[in-house]
């Protein structure tokens, strides 16, 4: 399945038709050259297939959850990683697939919108219970489902966690006649079901979507063009050294930190998120919890504990690598000079760096507590009774902070040599494919 559906809509100035990929926040108009920043109404970007006409019947909004994420079955001999990328029926509604297929990779989606036709049902079914399904469907195709291999592998994985990279809702239009129900993108009657058991199961709640609001990409500050890749979550202004972010109604203050780089210049920034948790208040706490073979020394009792998850897109085997080494070369005892370079509403960035070379911040905050338990479970894999001591803290992220990382090139890399951080240069390069 492809990492990116198309999205066609019209511009909102000029009203030329554009189109978009799926993960993209920014619309960028070819005749009128116009950059905005799409807000989608609500929490979650919504999406419709086409509606084919038709004189009969009432159109009815089906959700499906369309879900990317990273998937981990933590052994006690190591970390296996994989990727999810699916849609799953998000609503208890009978005839219909389970999942959306190769649909929406033949027809271009449209934002949801209040103004679009039909009624909108509400997503019932949570992402967590896809995931769940998805394992169980593996359990069965490799003959785990039951029998003494199932008790032998559920010993040996005790682990089986996801981070959600990326989710939205997209709807698939139902049409209900007085007799049938038919697929109103194709037409097609959907076999098995008629209008009165339709009528008998299904909902009659319409939950629309929110308008979708469409924001100058101008710095709020200084009014300079801001810059980022078409589906970042921060914006960077070259002039002034503000970051934004999209808040409810419009662009609002992100602010960030910037590690120095030691006598070297850097070539490209990395964004990563530096997370705090009761989980372990310091770096002793954390090395007693996942066990890790170091001798606690008295300072470390003190020394305050800040977990690293990279902000930019990564490979599942990437992700974990890179939030392990972060996490355990403690950038934090270099706070004091970051933090004479951050960036606040009050102050500028580092000339240092430079937006046009940053990594574009795709992860959002709220899959911060899932890399959390990913990344204590993956440290402290080996040690007994792990899943146990992990189910009885406190696994929720209560702070958090945007660092960028500086790195620079070495071949195929990017590598900072302070901080043994390797991270591949391109992610089209990776032979990673595992899917699920």
């Amino acid at each position: 399945m492809p990492n990116d559906w198309l999205v066609e809509e019209r511009c909102p100035q000029c009203g030329g038709p554009v189109s978009m990929h799926e993960a993209d926040r920014i619309l960028t108009c070819a005749y009128c050259k116009v950059r905005l920043y799409v807000l989608a109404g609500g929490a979650l970007a919504k999406y419709c297939l086409p509606v084919k006409p038709a004189p009969i019947g009432t159109i009815v909004m089906v959700p499906y959850w369309r879900l990317r994420a990273h998937r981990y079955r933590l052994l006690p001999s190591g970390v296996v990683p994989g990727a999810a990328d699916c849609t799953a029926l998000a609503a208890d509604v009978p005839g219909l697939a389970s999942s959306l297929g190769v649909r929406a990779q033949a027809v271009p989606l449209r934002f949801a919108t209040p103004a679009a036709e039909g009624r909108f049902l509400p997503a019932t079914r949570p992402p967590d219970l896809v995931f769940q399904q998805l394992e169980r469907l593996r359990r069965v195709e490799q003959g785990l489902a039951s029998g003494p291999r199932a008790s032998e592998e559920r010993e040996a994985a005790p682990f089986e966690a996801t981070i959600t990279t990326a989710s939205s809702l997209v709807y698939t239009p139902v049409r209900v006649s007085a007799r049938s129900v038919f697929d109103a993108v194709l037409n097609r009657r959907v076999a098995g079901i008629d209008a009165d058991r339709w009528n008998d199961a299904v909902p009659g709640a319409d939950d629309r979507p929110a308008p979708v609001r469409f924001l100058a990409t101008l710095c709020p500050e200084c009014g300079w063009q801001l810059e980022g890749a078409t589906g970042t979550l921060i914006l960077l202004c070259v002039n002034c050294g503000r970051g934004w972010r999209a808040g409810k109604s419009q662009l609002v203050p992100a602010d960030f930190d910037v590690l120095p780089a030691d006598g070297w210049t850097p070539d490209a920034h990395l964004p990563f998120w530096r997370a705090e948790a009761r989980a372990a208040a310091t770096w002793a706490d954390f090395v007693r919890l996942v066990n890790l073979p170091r001798v606690v020394q008295a300072a470390w009792e003190r020394e305050p504990l800040g977990f690293w998850f990279p902000a930019f897109a990564a490979h599942p085997d990437q992700f974990l690598r890179a939030a392990q080494t972060l996490t355990c070369a403690r950038p934090g005892r270099r706070e004091a000079a970051a933090t004479e370079q951050a960036s606040t509403p009050a102050e500028q960035a580092p000339a240092s760096l430079q937006p046009r070379k940053c990594r574009a911040v795709t992860l959002p905050e709220a899959a911060l507590d899932e890399a959390l338990f990913v990344l204590l479970a993956s440290l402290g894999h080996a040690r007994r009774g792990m899943r146990e001591i992990l189910a009885g803290i406190d696994l929720h992220v209560h702070e958090r902070r945007l660092v960028y990382v500086p790195a620079r090139f070495n071949g195929r890399e990017l590598v900072n040599p302070e901080l043994g951080l390797t991270v591949q240069r391109s992610l089209r390069s990776s032979s990673f494919s595992s899917q699920l």
